[in-house]
């Protein structure tokens, strides 16, 4: 999925500069990125060969789609970082125009390049209408509008209507908390942001209530909770390196890393195997999905937050994040050179998927495994996944070097 900026910049004009890092960086985010893009890769690997439907673990790769809240997540905390620091210290907000160029830049052409290549190579099958909607992602405000191969680019369209809103939001943000204390304006921002995970929630009752076409839910209203988590942390970030309340908040948050992380197993795991959802693309009764939309909330606010917040006493320093075991993992130099390619990874990992079981000669008539005969402890299960990822890791290492990495050089320059 997509790739932001690492660092985020703060303002030092109303607090200690010893306190307040002037461009604090957060470098366990590249490796949760990675994370975030094995979890969406094993989702794929289970629906495509079946192991999702016939395997006793099919429940949980069914819910591994949680990687992409978790990019979601992670896009809300570091793109809105720097506007809640200009709402505390009532400093200028960022330039709405060099956004939307950064914006535009991190996500179109690597992303077009890819579509191209897919296109040209192993075909699209879809109407001239449905592929315009792709180029440009739109596809979600259309039902059924989806490639073969790329269908996983419904969730960079999600990114693109935020990217459209956060400039807005912080700057409505911003007047409202206008001339108030740090702490009211911490609570204010929070009261917001939490208003938005509960209209998510009552978007996708209504969704579910009236009928609307399945893609409604993947519209911003559906979403944005996700995005709001990682703006929350975002806020509680900022206000902890301005107010000592907040600083034992953003202490308390950042004093467990694996904990986090447990408690992100336990609800994944309750939610695949307590709430009977359907696996696959099928979904359960409205409540059902209710409580999953919560508990994938619950996930990757707990994943993200080890990555985010210091363990130690003091500033949030880089040095701060090394402590303790998971924040030395998502350091692992292994895991960030992935969580660097992330997006190119995202975006090639299905078609590599679809294509290596057709190479194969495994394929059914539908392009997928036969489900009926699948084994998920086999020599064909581990040839599938091991080859399609080292494929699709070498493409998007090309893919990064090539187009999304010089991109990104240029936008910086020019914006």
């Amino acid at each position: 999925m997509t790739s932001t900026d690492p660092a985020v910049t703060g303002s030092t004009t109303t607090a200690d500069a010893s306190v307040i890092d002037p461009r604090p960086r957060f470098p366990g985010v590249e490796g949760l990125r990675a994370v975030a893009a094995v979890l969406v890769f094993f989702h794929h690997v289970g629906f495509l060969t079946g192991a999702t439907f016939n395997a006793r673990v099919g429940a949980l790769l069914g819910r591994l789609d949680v990687g992409v809240p978790v990019f979601f997540a992670i896009s809300g905390f570091l793109l809105f970082r720097p506007s809640a620091a200009a709402a505390f210290d009532e400093t200028p907000l960022g330039s709405p125009r060099r956004h939307f160029l950064r914006r535009f830049f991190r996500i179109y052409p690597t992303y077009w390049v890819v579509l191209g290549i897919i296109a040209a190579t192993v075909g699209i099958r879809a109407k001239a209408a449905d592929t315009v909607l792709h180029v440009f992602l739109l596809q979600i405000y259309r039902g059924e509008a989806f490639l073969d191969g790329m269908s996983q680019s419904w969730s960079l369209a999600v990114e693109v209507s935020f990217y459209l809103l956060l400039p807005l939001f912080a700057k409505v943000v911003s007047s409202w908390v206008a001339g108030l204390p740090v702490g009211v304006k911490a609570m204010r921002i929070l009261t917001v942001l939490a208003a938005l995970v509960i209209l998510s929630n009552v978007w996708r009752l209504f969704v579910y209530g009236i009928g609307l076409h399945d893609r409604a839910v993947f519209w911003l209203p559906g979403t944005i909770d996700y995005f709001a988590i990682g703006m929350a942390l975002a806020t509680i970030s900022v206000w902890g390196e301005r107010s000592a309340v907040g600083h034992e908040l953003s202490t308390a948050l950042g004093r467990y890393d694996l904990r986090w992380w447990a408690a992100a197993l336990g609800i994944l795991v309750f939610v695949s195997y307590q709430l009977e959802l359907e696996v696959g693309l099928d979904r359960a009764t409205w409540h059902k999905e209710l409580f999953r939309q919560f508990g994938y909330d619950l996930v990757a606010a707990a994943l993200l937050i080890p990555a985010v917040f210091s363990n130690t006493e003091g500033s949030n320093t880089e040095g701060s994040r090394e402590k303790g075991a998971l924040r030395a993992f998502l350091r692992w130099r292994p895991l960030v050179a992935l969580g660097t390619i992330s997006y190119s990874f995202y975006l090639w990992h299905l078609v590599v998927i679809e294509k290596w079981i057709d190479w194969r000669g495994l394929a059914t008539s539908l392009g997928f495994l036969d489900w009926a005969t699948t084994r998920f402890l086999s020599l064909t299960m581990l040839e599938i996944t091991l080859g399609s990822f080292v494929v699709t890791t070498l493409l998007a290492t090309v893919t990064y070097l090539l187009v999304e990495r010089p991109v990104q050089q240029w936008s910086r320059r020019i914006s």
